[in-house]
């Protein structure tokens, strides 16, 4: 052979060894570059899926409690309408109604048509009138306080609230343990209750399903992409291999070069883009070329929406914390406004002396206590509760004690009866809001301690002798005022003897109610201010704030008001 045969023999040789060897790298290099950008798209996308389905099974847990509300607000009408007319204390007899206990028995299902829970009606003490389960028809949900005491105290509460909502733990048809939302409905006009039970979690099952059934086939497309489009390099790489070794390696560097960076530069910038919303950056956008796969466009679209809805939620949200903050400083305002239209607490005088307390539930109150000389030169001595609380409840006290101030003092009435009379035909002509107001005014003669006194439906005053005894007085009957314009209201008076004491105060303290749900009582309250009322009024009234403050916690739902007047020994 000769040197040229041999030279060509061995370039050709050498070309077919470099450019097998080029192809073998060229197809391993494609394939490991595909696997780490198939495993590095299916874990972005399922944290992408997660946090989706996080984010929605967060929501529709909310929009299907808000959803069960509304549900039961208008069956709880409609069962209303159907109560009507009938015998509510014949319970047997109510049950034989086949469309009543359709109504009150039905499923609850989601939009899907699964079964996520029932509905049932029971009375107030507790007795199921209708339950789709013939086990528990009949008997009162107090059987199963010691096995769910969760579920027992929303029943409970709901004896005496309107509605009442929360989680419990009970158990589902499989017999395990189930997480459930319970929320209860008074139906207007009787004595029933309806109840709506769900397992809350299944409003966004099958949403949840959903996304990662789309999760996984967006995934699987993904794969299957860059799996076919491995396979169309390789006889790409052997027509090359035809054309020359020169030709087909630099060809192939450019095309493998522009091919892996065309799938996974977008992969790149969708990585990098979730990273940037991890760390806070909604504003984040993912650009794709217009030769890009159409999935990774529709992905890469996805994805900015996503950014969009969350960079509009956040501002909603910083939108309601500065609304919210800006009430939360007009409520301290009006507070502060309040405090200064209430008397000192504390007050001493000629034949008298005198503290008063207001401890509200919320920022602003709707009790208030007054006290202030009148035209003829007595003291005049209120204590009232506005119905309410809050806001609504601080104007229309503002209003009366305004009313009542000057009415006493500048229309020359002499009569507590009259006065309350003036006041309550005013309210009751302006009174477009339909609240009204408890009132009880004494008009005290510092000279002579003679106490003259008139009620309008507030509690009545309680009077402490030296010699300790004790006597209610004020105790009228008498409408509030604000309600009937033609009301009319009574009046008496006594003469204190010196170092006798009156006390007045609101439903605020009987009412308190501990932790555990029970209440403090009048014969308590009575019982603890006679053992303090030998002390100065003001270290009474304070020994039984502090008294009623321990029994609550931090559980106050009524404004507390308290007043004691002393007559003092000359």
């Amino acid at each position: 052979m000769t040197l040229r045969n041999r030279l060509f023999s061995s370039f050709i040789t050498l070309t077919a060894i470099v450019l097998v060897s080029f192809l073998l790298w060229f197809l391993w290099e494609i394939s490991r570059m595909n696997d780490r950008v198939s495993d590095l798209t299916e874990a972005k996308l399922r944290e992408l899926v997660e946090f989706s389905t996080k984010y929605s099974k967060e929501k529709l847990r909310e929009l299907g409690k808000n959803n069960l509300k509304a549900s039961i607000r208008m069956l709880a009408d409609t069962l209303s309408r159907e109560f009507h007319g009938k015998n509510l204390s014949d319970y047997d007899a109510l049950r034989k109604y086949v469309e009543l206990r359709a109504l009150a028995t039905q499923e609850i299902n989601t939009a899907f048509g699964n079964k996520i829970g029932t509905f049932d009606v029971f009375d107030k003490n507790g007795l199921a009138l209708f339950h789709s389960s013939p086990e528990i028809e009949g008997h009162n949900y107090s059987e199963w306080s010691s096995d769910f005491p969760q579920m027992w105290r929303l029943v409970k509460e709901s004896f005496s609230k309107d509605d009442v909502s929360g989680e419990y733990i009970f158990l589902g048809e499989s017999r395990l343990p189930t997480e459930k939302y319970m929320y209860l409905k008074h139906i207007r006009g009787t004595p029933f209750i309806l109840c709506a039970t769900v397992e809350i979690d299944k409003y966004s099952a099958s949403v949840e399903n959903e996304l990662a059934k789309e999760g996984k086939k967006l995934t699987a497309e993904v794969d299957r992409l860059i799996d076919e489009s491995e396979g169309g390099m390789r006889p790409k790489a052997v027509l090359l291999a035809l054309c020359g070794f020169l030709f087909m390696f630099v060809t192939g560097l450019i095309l493998s070069y522009c091919y892996s960076s065309s799938i996974s530069k977008p992969l790149n910038s969708l990585c990098t883009a979730v990273d940037s919303i991890g760390r806070g950056d909604f504003s984040v956008r993912v650009e794709t070329p217009g030769n890009t796969f159409q999935e990774l466009q529709s992905l890469a679209g996805n994805f900015n929406r996503l950014g969009e809805q969350l960079s509009d939620y956040i501002e909603k949200l910083r939108s309601e914390i500065k609304a919210r903050e800006a009430i939360e400083g007009e409520i301290s305002a009006g507070k502060a406004i309040q405090e200064s239209l209430l008397p000192p607490t504390k007050s001493k005088g000629s034949g008298y002396e005198l503290y008063a307390r207001l401890i509200p539930a919320k920022n602003v109150s709707g009790d208030f206590y007054d006290y202030f000389p009148t035209g003829d030169g007595r003291l005049a001595v209120v204590m009232a509760d506005v119905s309410g609380k809050g806001i609504p409840a601080a104007l229309i006290m503002a209003v009366c004690r305004t009313l009542i101030r000057t009415i006493a003092q500048n229309m020359a009435c002499t009569s507590p009866a009259e006065i309350l009379g003036i006041a309550n035909r005013y309210l009751c002509s302006e009174n477009d809001s339909s609240m009204f107001v408890t009132l009880f005014i004494c008009l005290y003669d510092t000279r002579m301690g003679s106490l003259t006194f008139s009620n309008a439906g507030h509690l009545p005053g309680i009077l402490f002798t030296p010699n300790g005894k004790k006597t209610e007085f004020g105790n009228f009957k008498r409408p509030p005022l604000g309600i009937d314009p033609h009301a009319s209201f009574l009046e008496s008076s006594f003469i204190m003897e010196p170092g006798a004491t009156i006390f007045l105060y609101t439903d605020g303290l009987t009412d308190a109610m501990s932790p555990q749900k029970e209440f403090y009582g009048y014969d308590k309250m009575v019982s603890f201010a006679s053992d303090h009322i030998g002390s100065s009024p003001d270290d009474a009234a304070e020994s039984l704030i502090s008294e009623l403050r321990n029994f609550q916690g931090d559980n106050q739902f009524d404004d507390m008001t308290v007043l004691l007047m002393r007559r003092l020994i000359n």
